[in-house]
């Protein structure tokens, strides 16, 4: 399994505070339920500050706990663990397990926006405001509760679109390999590769096991996640090739963007101007019953065409 829950952080904090997550896991091994704390959080921090400090306090309850990832990933055959991966990029956490799990906010006295959610929101309420007069638009009549929801919306749609997550996440990969040379991972610009488990057809057949492949050294990546193992360069007594043909294997990795591009905040501010401000009609002619309608799709495009290199 690969699941992944976002917390995007929309706003910074009204008043100095703590915020309290419940992590529950289902169908691990076993399964567990935390309550993870992010406390001394104050108004001086930013949404950016404030993701931070949570990603931070989270990753050291999760490790005293032994709940947080730790790679390789567990055979195709074995129940999941409960344990958890978490990576950020901005104001954004990604949480990540093998196993089902859901992430709660259980208790907020910050009165800071937080979102959670099955993909990121990609921008704050703040930069969204002051995106907004550059592209003709005044947020000003929008509360920050409706703008944030404008914006989880408008990210949603581009992560759906452009088949691209942006931020910092996990991924888990379980395929046969058809490519004797190397294989190529649909999500990037990869950031970390853990070592995979490996198995020929032979093994996965009569013995059920795996081998694990340090990639660290003897791989070469190129920017779009192609994978070729060098391995008759750097392991001398060992030619096997963990991407021959018909090989099986399991492989985590992390691929997003170090920072959320200015063009995508851009985007949101653009595509929120478009959802206030449509109108179905480009022409009304009086006196007479003809009508000319807009083609909301193509206007939409004009948008997304400034997002190309982001497709996937």
């Amino acid at each position: 399994m690969d699941n992944r829950i976002y917390l995007s952080v929309l706003s910074a904090p009204a008043s100095a505070g703590s915020i309290n997550l419940t992590v529950s896991t289902y169908g691990a091994s076993p399964d567990i339920v935390l309550t993870l704390s992010a406390t001394g959080l104050a108004t001086s921090d930013n949404e950016i500050k404030l993701a931070k400090n949570i990603y931070n306090q989270v990753l050291i309850q999760l490790l005293q706990n032994d709940a947080l990832y730790s790679p390789p990933a567990e055979s195709l055959t074995a129940i999941p663990p409960a344990t958890i991966q978490i990576t950020r990029t901005d104001h954004i956490i990604c949480f990540w397990s093998q196993s089902n799990f859901d992430v709660e906010i259980s208790s907020n006295t910050t009165g800071a926006i937080i979102n959670i959610g099955t993909s990121g929101s990609l921008s704050t309420v703040s930069e969204t405001r002051l995106n907004g007069p550059i592209v003709g638009q005044d947020y000003s009549g929008l509360s920050d509760a409706q703008l944030s929801n404008l914006i989880n919306a408008i990210s949603s749609e581009i992560i759906s679109i452009t088949d691209n997550n942006f931020v910092a996440s996990t991924y888990m990969i379980s395929a046969r390999v058809d490519d004797i040379i190397g294989y190529r991972l649909p999500h990037y610009p990869v950031q970390r590769i853990d070592a995979p488990l490996i198995a020929d057809p032979w093994t996965v057949w009569n013995v059920n096991s795996y081998r694990v492949v340090d990639l660290t050294s003897n791989y070469h990546l190129d920017s779009k996640g192609y994978i070729n193992y060098r391995y008759a360069q750097n392991i001398v007594h060992d030619d096997f090739n963990p991407f021959g043909l018909g090989n099986e294997f399991r492989i985590t990795w992390v691929a997003g963007e170090a920072k959320i591009p200015t063009t995508v905040k851009m985007a949101i501010a653009k595509l929120g101007s478009f959802y206030i401000n449509y109108s179905f009609y480009e022409e009304l002619k009086g006196g007479t019953s003809s009508v000319k309608f807009k083609d909301e799709e193509k206007e939409k495009k004009i948008i997304f065409l400034t997002l190309s290199e982001y497709f996937r």
